[in-house]
């Protein structure tokens, strides 16, 4: 699956883009595939200084994109993004 992250916000408001290409397991593309297409809807939590999330996936033909904070970032994309940004 080839993919685009952005990482926007924080204290500094620096933006940090990850693109390239990843291969996941059968189970862990279904998750994640599931997450993109049912996103957790953000709740008006107050986070002044927190982190805007921007997922964008394709798998062959299709794009799944998906928006979240740091309240409701699921732990399977956390999981997914540290992999990531310890690769890069």
């Amino acid at each position: 699956m080839k993919y685009q992250i952005k990482v926007e916000g924080g204290f500094t408001g620096i933006t940090k883009e990850y693109n390239g290409e990843m291969h996941f397991s059968p189970d862990e593309r279904k998750a994640i595939l599931k997450l993109l297409q049912n996103p957790v809807k953000s709740k008006n939590t107050g986070l002044r200084d927190g982190f805007v999330y921007s997922f964008m996936l394709r798998d062959g033909t299709s794009s799944y994109t998906a928006h979240f904070d740091e309240a409701n970032l699921p732990i399977t994309l956390r999981n997914v993004l540290a992999r990531i940004s310890k690769k890069s």
